[in-house]
């Protein structure tokens, strides 16, 4: 009879798997194709004129509900002047911009034109990316253009001043952005600048477009094509968002900005989660059928942990200045020191020092994310370039705060900009923006 329900079970459980798997794979393409018309809605094709001449266009999207597009530097750089043009459904809106600033090093600009309604800003992703990871690239590359969006065939322009409607599907093609999915190849970093070198198609057209994430975030902006005939096939290359971040903060412009890890293909939603609960119910159900005396097995199991909590050891107490066996606890000044924890993500550091590091450097030492700035480095989005400092005072170490852009914190406390140093001791943890890091003192 056991064998009986096992096997019962056993094919239940597997049927059930089948459909989940089934569900799931439904759902993550209906997923991309949700991100995609989501993103398609926030991008835009950058025109650019010289004198009255139309000499060329790139891609761009919103970074903020005012009106703020972003595109490549090399888009408009050489133009007397130029448009934004957006479309969502068959209308079709002509916006001139004006350039607000631009960045020569990271190839990046910023435009602003009248704010439209119907206009969606994107989430800009502030995070590492994984070699591997899915991404998209959404844009106007040229090679797909009948030429439409310039001469306006099959448009009909409204009464109201650079705004017209679309009456082909000719020109409806013209107006919606081609996207093409592919995967981070892995990061780089050419003069101080962070790339993304990845495998979703791009061309001309494309640069000023974004790159985006599984969950729809821009995580970068198209910007080159390395050519063939240097590598033997092309590499399409994108500057890290970040570095779009950091310019828009830099001119005070509203935008929005996520710093949580992008789900993979196949991640938990709630119908997902609700087939789990259903098997997992079932599973249970069938076992106890299974089981000879499954409410003694469960009073027994149940027995056991209240045992184990009737006999749980006291709590620790919190350490002292003087460990239990009456030695004094750890000398910074004599022992070697270390740093060590995990960012969101899971990546690990390590930081180890001793006392001879910090005076070789006035007994002071700057954690931060730049290597020719930083002693330490925590090479993470949310650290700053130099973040913190560490100074042996005695035999003890302090910590400060160095006007992080993300903040520092000591036990969950924040250190503000300007406070006095605080005593670092072993085993308190210091927070870096996103980065948790225990503090230890080691002979």
């Amino acid at each position: 009879m056991n064998s009986l329900l096992h096997s019962l079970m056993t094919r239940a459980i597997c049927g059930i798997g089948a459909l989940f798997l089934a569900i799931a794979d439904h759902s993550s393409a209906a997923s991309s194709e949700d991100i995609a018309k989501e993103i398609q809605q926030c991008t835009v094709r950058v025109v650019v004129f010289e004198k009255d001449n139309i000499q060329g266009h790139g891609s761009g999207f919103f970074i903020s509900s005012q009106g703020h597009v972003a595109t490549n530097r090399h888009v408009i750089e050489k133009a007397d002047s130029a448009v934004v043009v957006f479309s969502v459904g068959d209308r079709v809106f002509i916006r001139s911009a004006e350039l607000v600033t631009t960045s020569a090093t990271a190839d990046l600009a910023i435009l602003k034109i009248d704010p439209l309604p119907s206009a969606k800003a994107v989430k800009i992703a502030n995070l590492e990316l994984a070699a591997g990871q899915e991404i998209m690239t959404v844009g106007f590359p040229g090679a797909l253009d009948s030429g439409t969006w310039a001469s306006l065939d099959g448009v009909e322009m409204t009464g109201k001043s650079g705004e017209g409607r679309i009456t082909t599907a000719e020109a409806r093609n013209d107006f919606v952005p081609a996207v093409f999915p592919g995967a981070v190849a892995k990061n780089l970093t050419d003069a101080g600048v962070r790339l993304v070198l990845h495998s979703a198609k791009v061309s001309g057209g494309n640069s000023g477009g974004p790159l985006i994430d599984a969950e729809g975030r821009v995580c970068g902006i198209n910007t080159a094509l390395l050519p063939a005939s240097m590598a033997g096939v092309d590499y399409p290359i994108s500057i890290h968002s970040s570095e779009l971040i950091a310019l828009a903060r830099a001119h005070s412009i509203p935008i929005d900005v996520s710093s949580s890890k992008a789900s993979s293909r196949g991640s938990l939603s709630s119908i997902h989660l609700l087939l789990y609960i259903v098997i997992a119910a079932f599973a249970v159900v069938m076992f106890l059928m299974v089981l000879r005396k499954p409410r003694a097995v469960m009073v027994n199991a149940m027995s056991h942990v209240v045992r184990s909590r009737k006999h749980a050891p006291a709590p620790r107490q919190p350490a002292s200045a003087s460990s239990p066996n009456g030695f004094p606890a750890p000398s910074a000044a004599r022992g070697s020191m270390r740093l060590r924890g995990r960012d969101p993500l899971g990546l690990s550091y390590d930081l180890t020092f001793s006392p001879a590091d910090f005076q070789r450097h006035g007994k002071r030492l700057v954690i931060g994310r730049n290597n020719d700035l930083s002693q330490l480095v925590v090479s993470h989005d949310s650290v700053s370039r130099q973040h913190a400092t560490l100074i042996l005072n005695g035999s003890s170490v302090q910590v400060e705060d160095r006007n992080s852009g993300n903040g520092t914190k000591l036990n969950g406390s924040d250190l503000r900009v300007g406070q006095p140093a605080v005593s670092l001791n072993p085993g308190d943890k210091l927070t870096l923006g996103e980065v948790d890091l225990i503090f230890e003192i080691f002979h």
